[in-house]
């Protein structure tokens, strides 16, 4: 009996040490460093701010390269402890979790341009590298258009990929749950945009990389991007399916053109 309260004690004295632990190390890692603190401290953003939707093990290093002209800003979406300002809600929804955070973080002190991007510098959907593409990115042309998909390519997708209404796409590329994208797509729509028409036909450019300006972002308030995330955390749709919803209708939330 006596072993047995031994035992407990230790369990119990093992438990509560673990937790101071895990409460020093929240401490360290989740409280903002000085400047951190955006609520209270314009960025200098440089020419804006290259935002990278990653995970562990993914090497980010290239960022290393641009930041002389760029910020970078290195989400981790499995990452146990980062940084406050880099902390999301979930690891869900692939990239768009991270991307509607930064928005919602950042929507008072926005960069000037912000670059969307995935973690990796290369991928069989990019036509270079994502220095190169950073690089070549014409800020005279993102001023007048407001939105650049990085993917000049229409494969895999199409200019009539999605159709909520006939479900009538033909043409389109061997894209992973169109079909179930665009039953979400109908299903949320209201959700995402209360009191905006379903568009007949939406489509842009595979993959969720895209440059934007400060003014297209600023079109919606920081409301509106709070109530799409809340859809994102809240849904039972696999990722692969919520981050195709949003993947199709970026373009949308920032210049209202649903094929763009």
């Amino acid at each position: 009996m006596a072993g047995k309260h031994v035992i407990l004690s230790f369990v119990i004295i093992a438990a509560l040490l673990l937790l101071y632990i895990r409460t020093k190390i929240d401490t360290f890692y989740l409280s903002p460093e000085p400047g951190d603190n955006k609520q209270t401290e314009p960025t200098n953003w440089k020419l804006g701010a290259v935002i990278a939707a990653s995970h562990s093990g993914v090497d980010l290093s290239w960022m290393d390269r641009i930041a002389d002209d760029w910020t970078p800003v290195q989400y981790r979406a499995d990452a146990w402890f980062p940084p406050k300002h880099l902390r999301l809600p979930v690891n869900k929804g692939n990239e768009a979790m991270a991307y509607l955070t930064f928005i919602i973080d950042n929507h008072h002190d926005f960069p000037p341009r912000a670059l969307f991007t995935h973690g990796h510098l290369d991928a069989w959907h990019q036509e270079a590298d994502l220095i190169a593409l950073v690089r070549a990115l014409n800020l005279d042309a993102l001023e007048r258009e407001q939105y650049i998909s990085l993917r000049c390519d229409w494969y895999p997708s199409c200019p009539a990929e999605i159709r909520p209404f006939t479900h009538d796409a033909v043409v389109w590329g061997p894209g992973v749950n169109r079909n179930e994208t665009e039953q979400a797509i109908v299903e949320a729509w209201q959700e995402i945009f209360p009191g905006e028409q379903v568009p007949q036909t939406l489509a842009s450019p595979c993959c969720a990389q895209f440059a934007v300006t400060r003014e297209a972002v600023l079109r919606r308030g920081v409301g509106e991007y709070m109530r799409m995330r809340e859809w994102l955390l809240k849904t039972g749709l696999a990722s692969e399916v919520s981050g195709r919803v949003f993947e199709k209708v970026w373009a949308y939330m920032f210049t209202g053109e649903a094929v763009r």
